[in-house]
């Protein structure tokens, strides 16, 4: 039906007693999920404020200003 080359294991009592698989792929998604958190608090520290940070990546200002304040930008 899907066309994926499903296998059957050798041992079935040992395929469902050990969760092998299952635990690789949450050490994958666990890696990439820190490396990814790592990335946005890099942009985020680099992209702080000039005044109170680093200020060493600077950001395009992507929306408008507000009506009512003009010199205000709202953050994306």
């Amino acid at each position: 039906i899907t066309g994926l080359p499903f296998t059957t294991a050798p041992n079935k009592f040992e395929a469902l007693a050990a969760h092998d698989a299952m635990v690789m792929t949450h050490g994958a998604i666990n890696t990439v999920a820190a490396s990814l958190f790592k990335i946005a608090n890099d942009i985020r520290f680099l992209g702080s404020g000039p005044r109170a940070g680093l200020g060493e990546l600077a950001l395009p200002e992507n929306e408008p200003g507000s009506s009512i304040m003009p010199g205000k930008v709202n953050p994306t």
